[in-house]
Order: structure tokens, then C-alpha cells, then sequence
């Protein structure tokens, strides 16, 4: 790949120059590596997102999330780079995602701030395990957002009388709350929940 040489040039470089030229020879062509990274290729992408250079690093999260390949897309959420909506698609990554490969990622996230990027990347295909655990997050104030969202994807029925349980409880001078009761409100429309418009009305 001479995309991959160009990558292993600009590795490190400071300069601005270096990395904008890269992204332009590049990142715009993004759209065909879904089938065609190499091992040493991803390796490389890792060694940009993980980089000191901004740049660069917008360019290898881009090229990591247009080739869907799960040790990427693993790498980008655990280590803290799908805050850039626009560089991380969610709704398309979350179709990449097997549910094993989800299952194990969740249990090896070590933080809140992990498992709360995992939720949002859980899909649309229905699991009973995904959806206890999502129900199990509506407690936890860090993750209840993220929660109600995955569990609205998911169809999830089981879920109603828990969401409607958060939103009762729901604190609003804390300081996530705004998207908890986003992702609340959205979950218990998206369901077509009618028990709770009672709820929603005060």
C-alpha cells in the first residue's frame, strides 16, 4: 500500500503542512478500505489516532472507522477518540460490531466513560443480553442516557416500566441530566409507550 508508506512518513511529524497534505491525498478515498486493511496497515492507523498530532489523528480515526474493522473500531471507543461525531458514525459502526464481539468489549471496559461509548454503538439487532444490561444502566446516573438510547434501538418492551422509573427519580440539577432525559423521553416515545405520557406531561 503506498497509503500505508505515506502513513509511516508522517508518523510523528509535527507539521502541519505534512499531515493536512496526507489527509487530502487520502482520507477523501476512505470509502473503499472496508476489505482492503492489512495487519501492518491498521497498526499504523493506531499509531496516528494515539499520536500527539491533531491532524493526523482526525485522519487515522476517519480511515479507522471507514474500514469497520473491530480491533479499530475497539481501539477508537476504549480509548476515548468516537467523541468526534463528525469522524465517528455511529449509526453505521454499530452495524459492524458483531453482539459477541460487543458482549466481550463490554466486559473488559474499565470505566464508565468506556461502557457509556460502548452503549451507543450497541445496534439495532434484539439480545436479551443487551438489553438486561442496558436496563441495568438506567441506574447509574453516568450511563443512563447512553442506556435509554440503546434500549430505544434495541425495541427493547421489557425496558418500559424501568425508563419510566428513571425518569421519575430523575435529578435535574445534576449535572448530566439534560442528556438523561433526552435519552428518556426519546427511548419512551420511540417505544410508543402510553403509560408514561402521564409521566411526561408534568
Amino acid at each position: 500500500f503506498r497509503s500505508a508508506a505515506k502513513i509511516e512518513a508522517a508518523r510523528g511529524t509535527k507539521e502541519e503542512e505534512v499531515t493536512s497534505r496526507l489527509w487530502y491525498d487520502i482520507s477523501l478515498r476512505s470509502a473503499d478500505l472496508r476489505y482492503l486493511v492489512t495487519e501492518s496497515f491498521e497498526k499504523s492507523l493506531i499509531s496516528l489516532i494515539d499520536g500527539p498530532n491533531e491532524m493526523a489523528r482526525r485522519f487515522g480515526v476517519d480511515l479507522a472507522n471507514s474500514s469497520r474493522r473491530p480491533a479499530l473500531i475497539r481501539h477508537i471507543l476504549f480509548s476515548g477518540n468516537d467523541r468526534d461525531s463528525l469522524l465517528f458514525d455511529r449509526n453505521e459502526i454499530n452495524e459492524s460490531i458483531s453482539i459477541s464481539d460487543w458482549l466481550d468489549w463490554w466486559a473488559h471496559a474499565s470505566s464508565d466513560t468506556v461502557r457509556s461509548s460502548l452503549l451507543r454503538v450497541s445496534g439495532k439487532v434484539p439480545d436479551a443480553r443487551i438489553e438486561t444490561i442496558g436496563i441495568g444502566c438506567l441506574r447509574i446516573p453516568e450511563l443512563r442516557g447512553s442506556a435509554a438510547h440503546a434500549l430505544a434501538r434495541l425495541g427493547s418492551i421489557r425496558c418500559l416500566p424501568h425508563l419510566r422509573e428513571a425518569l421519575g427519580l430523575l435529578d435535574m440539577k445534576s449535572s448530566n441530566a439534560f442528556y438523561s432525559l433526552h435519552g428518556l423521553v426519546l427511548a419512551l416515545g420511540e417505544l410508543r409507550d402510553g403509560e408514561a405520557v402521564g409521566l411526561l406531561a408534568r
